[in-house]
């Protein structure tokens, strides 16, 4: 198969990008307390959330929110990146 070349870069993308940086470290956060709290449950629970902060550490999950955080720029004037 074939190696695929990174897209050059383009507006969309480069939102895309910051918007990946900018929610990461809440998303870690947010799914390590989601983790330490089903563990707490029992051992089942506590490796269905590993699963799925496995799953959301892998790449290539950002399109979905960097649309959403266009949308909201679309209607506002300032974004407030706390409140995604």
């Amino acid at each position: 198969m074939p190696q695929r070349s990174a897209p050059s870069p383009t507006p969309f993308l480069n939102h895309l990008k910051r918007v990946k940086t900018k929610l990461t470290p809440r998303l870690k956060e947010v799914l390590a307390a989601s983790e330490s709290l089903a563990l707490s449950r029992g051992k089942e629970v506590g490796a269905m959330a590993a699963a799925v902060t496995s799953l959301c550490d892998r790449g290539g999950k950002r399109l979905r929110p960097g649309l959403c955080v266009t949308g909201a720029i679309c209607v506002q004037d300032e974004l407030d990146w706390n409140v995604l």
